[in-house]
């Protein structure tokens, strides 16, 4: 399987002309066959082997299970691999994290070997010596714990559907272990760098140029650990509950109390690295001289490595106490990370972003040749639309697709990068001969899997991994699912709120591509204060004179939508559930029963004293606290750009209501989307599968369909041909969702 990221979909699939010789209906579907039962890998993750001592003498545990094995000794040379109904259940075990080194293998029959005593036979280590060593010293230190997990010695690696059923798993396996162990290569050599730690350890800023210069050295090298670059640890590191570091140093260094008692071994976390690079980045900046060149490249791939530590996977389920993403934003954060088989990271992928559905990766690494193709029908498969928004990178780009005549004469899209002539040839395909794809991949053909893009940012994930697809089933028809159908033609005139604000929009250095503080094509230069003002004022007043325009001219559900786009970031870690302001008891209520977080100083500092509702914009305090929250509306990425493109370029926007409400007597739109024209657009029936906390995007929903209905269809379930996505606010109607059919 050929890790295929950086070609266009048309170029993976062999394209000919207009329409690729292998379809991404037949790939997809194809691809979908080889399915993996969750319930089988649920299995297998309850019914664990387990590295353990056969000194028998030694027992002691903290539970029944694992109490019944004995305890480590040290010089400990024979272990017994227990059998999966022995001790599966128990959780007080080491997991351990490290890389695989093929390439350095060590002879069993070094003296430092182990001899791993198995049911069927007695054997030498799998695992490197040293690996067994370093975890067994961690586990005299945190004794009772009796049990270690190790991957090359717990999974038989000659067993296929072992190994299968280990690597959908290992979410589980780290999850579940109370502690993870995560063992670095690099080694502290000197007591000069073991000074320097110590000082880190304390919290000092360095005061030297000498001091800071091997500081930075000192970080950079424990940057460039190889640890920190595979694919596998990164999800290890993200699922486990508990993890602790270790990294190695020299005999005859004396080391401070906190880097612990283990041999040769400093004890340490990841948030600690990470204040490690704030003490190194601040006492930079506190030094008067620039520093040189060389240190400067060490500080950008220090602060590099720094922000990767701890990614910005935000979704956190309080049942389960698992973190989650979506598949653009895993796919982003393994951009940067290696392992030595593509079809693993549909494993990895899935277990980062807790899939029900898997996809077996032995059998598709035999069968398809494409793994982004394989990836989008995992995430379909599991309601993950992630990889079908279009986020066009570049603003300039944008802007030049935007005022691109047509070739064919007809309208082009600024969210779609298929050519407009291209668009058309293939939706005419699709429509006379329906089996030749599906409707809702066309746009995908000519752009890259990664233009589904997730950047880490204030505003988090342009796509929420909470709002998936409430059902998704591919057939070879089309997709299944449900949600809503609205007509969306009436055109609001906002040349009012255009004309007010032109100028100031024009002098603003926009960058809707990271959703950064960087400047649009100088990556270098951070935006300076003045410049940053001038953007929260903006959007400041262009959202307060919004929602005055919609509320002027009587659209208030429409100005609801709108109301509710900034609601994440009013109420931040507020409670663990969505809320309108209109409903105050009930969010209030959720905040007073929330007990793991103290949620007071939120209220206090952030938010009016009284409830809050569009009807009190009016209200000097209410608009003050609302204007405060809406000034990072321009910091958002591209899901929220347009709404500022379109009105400030176009001064209009299009807005609607559901299809099935049009004979009612009260119908009013209530849905504004980006479209060029009135269209009907689907939008998906999703929920919040997982509970929310911390800062969080704009309550957009990204994946939405400009559709046409398919003639002679029942109304029961409509089978729908999708144009193209766009981007929309809108917020889930009381009109009860209908079975559709995206063919």
């Amino acid at each position: 399987m050929e890790l295929d990221v950086t070609k266009r979909y048309d170029e993976i699939l062999g394209a000919d002309g207009h329409l690729p010789r292998a379809t991404f209906k037949e790939q997809i579907l194809d691809a979908a066959q080889h399915q993996v039962s969750r319930a089988q890998t649920q299995h297998w993750a309850s019914h664990l082997r387990f590295l353990s001592s056969d000194n028998s003498d030694q027992a002691g545990g903290l539970c029944n299970v694992c109490n019944a094995w004995p305890s480590f000794q040290p010089g400990d040379r024979v272990l017994r691999l227990t059998q999966p109904h022995e001790a599966g259940s128990c959780r007080h075990y080491i997991a351990v994290s490290y890389c695989w080194e093929h390439h350095l293998e060590e002879s069993s029959s070094s003296k430092d070997s182990y001899l791993v005593k198995t049911v069927s036979a007695d054997r030498p280590n799998k695992a490197p010596p040293k690996i067994i060593s370093r975890a067994i010293s961690f586990a005299l230190d945190t004794a009772p714990m009796n049990l270690i997990w190790i991957d090359q010695e717990c999974i038989d690696q000659n067993d296929r559907l072992d190994k299968e059923f280990g690597i959908q798993s290992m979410d589980q396996v780290y999850h579940k272990a109370m502690i993870s162990l995560g063992l670095l290569n690099v080694t502290i050599k000197t007591q000069s760098e073991m000074d320097i730690l110590a000082k880190l350890m304390e919290g000092q800023i360095f005061g030297t140029e000498p001091e800071i210069q091997a500081a930075v050295a000192l970080l950079y090298r424990i940057s460039q650990d190889r640890w920190f670059s595979r694919a596998w640890i990164f999800q290890e590191s993200c699922l486990s509950l508990n993890l602790t570091l270790l990294v190695r140093h020299a005999e005859g260094l004396e080391k401070p109390d906190v880097c612990g008692q283990i041999p040769g071994e400093i004890k340490t976390s990841m948030d600690r690295l990470q204040r490690w690079a704030t003490l190194v980045f601040a006492s930079v900046r506190q030094f008067p001289q620039r520093p040189l060149l060389d240190t400067l490249r060490k500080i950008e791939e220090i602060q590099f490595w720094a922000t990767s530590l701890f990614p910005q996977i935000k979704t956190y389920d309080f049942s389960t106490k698992r973190f989650a993403c979506s598949a653009a934003e895993a796919l982003y954060h393994l951009n940067f990370r290696l392992n030595s088989r593509p079809a693993d990271r549909l494993a990895i992928i899935a277990n980062l972003c807790q899939y029900h559905t898997r996809l077996n990766t032995t059998e598709l690494n035999l069968k398809m040749t494409s793994f982004s193709v394989s990836l989008l029908t995992l995430s379909i498969l599991n309601g993950d639309t992630s990889l079908l928004i279009d986020f066009l990178r570049d603003a300039e780009t944008r802007k030049l697709m935007r005022e691109a005549p047509a070739k064919d004469g007809g309208s082009s899209s600024s969210w779609t990068s298929i050519s407009a002539s291209q668009r058309k040839y293939l939706r005419q395909q699709s429509t006379n001969d329906i089996s030749s794809n599906f409707s809702w991949s066309l746009p995908l053909l000519s752009r890259f899997p990664m233009a589904g893009n997730w950047e880490s940012s204030s505003y988090s994930n342009g796509f929420d991994p909470n709002m998936r697809l409430q059902m998704s089933e591919i057939r070879p028809e089309g997709l299944l699912t449900t949600g809503w159908i609205w007509n969306v033609n009436s055109r609001i005139d906002l040349s009012k709120l255009r004309n007010n604000l032109l100028t100031r929009w024009k002098s603003c250095n926009w960058n809707y591509v990271t959703g950064s503080n960087y400047v649009p094509d100088d990556p270098l230069r951070y935006y300076e204060d003045h410049e940053i003002l001038k953007l929260n004022n903006f959007s400041s007043d262009f959202m307060c004179q919004l929602l005055e325009e919609l509320s002027e001219l009587d659209l208030p559900e429409v100005a609801d939508a709108v109301w509710h786009l900034t609601r994440p970031t009013w109420h931040k870690q507020w409670g663990n559930r969505w809320f309108r302001f209109s409903e105050t008891p009930q969010w209030l209520q959720e905040i007073n029963n929330d007990r793991d977080i103290d949620y007071a100083s939120e209220l206090n500092n952030q938010c009016p004293k009284r409830p809050v509702s569009l009807d009190q914009l009016s209200d000097p305090d209410v608009r003050a606290s609302f204007m405060k929250v809406a000034e990072d509306c321009w910091h958002a990425p591209s899901h929220l750009s347009w709404l500022f493109d379109q009105v400030m370029e176009k001064g209009f926007l299009y807005c609607g209501h559901l299809l099935q409400e049009e004979k009612e007597a009260n119908c009013v739109p209530r849905v504004i989307f980006h479209c060029e024209e009135p269209a009907s657009v689907f939008t998906p029936y999703t929920e919040e599968a997982c509970t929310i906390t911390g800062p969080v995007q704009p309550r957009v929903n990204p994946v939405s369909w400009i559709v046409s209905m398919e003639k002679g269809q029942s109304e029961s379930r409509p089978v729908l041909s999708c144009n193209q996505i766009v981007q929309g606010i809108w917020e889930k109607p009381d009109k009860i969702f209908q079975e559709v059919l995206l063919m």
